[in-house]
């Protein structure tokens, strides 16, 4: 399926049936990544997988957090009538963070896995 969002198309699979659940895969991911885990978690769940505007739109360019979170809040607003629970991992793990922070309203429950954020202490 296929959502267009300020003239950017977003591919996503959707199935199953309850309370909403998104997945956000890692980098330039497609949601066929989540054929699998979707399918088990169909029997409970109304279960919606995002791909990556850089896969939907076959766009070359950096990550922005900021703009794939707008991205999942388009989804969720088009799809969901209650905030989903939000599930992404590597760089969909920071898209979560950054959607909760911005919108914790909006999500239910996060579960961030292995965003890669590095932490440095500063000297000085």
């Amino acid at each position: 399926m296929r959502l267009t969002l300020d003239g950017t198309p977003i591919d996503y699979q959707e199935r199953g049936d309850g309370p909403p659940l998104l997945l956000l895969p890692g980098g330039a991911g497609h949601a066929d990544i989540f054929d699998g885990l979707a399918a088990h978690l169909a029997d409970h769940y109304r279960v919606a997988a995002m791909s990556s505007r850089l896969v939907s739109a076959r766009q070359n360019g950096d990550q922005h957090p900021r703009v794939y979170a707008e991205d999942a809040l388009g989804l969720i607003d088009a799809l969901f009538d209650e905030p989903p629970a939000v599930f992404g991992f590597s760089a969909g793990a920071i898209t979560t963070l950054d959607l909760l922070a911005r919108h914790p309203e909006r999500v239910r429950l996060a579960v961030v896995h292995e965003p890669p954020v590095a932490w440095t202490k500063r000297r000085g």
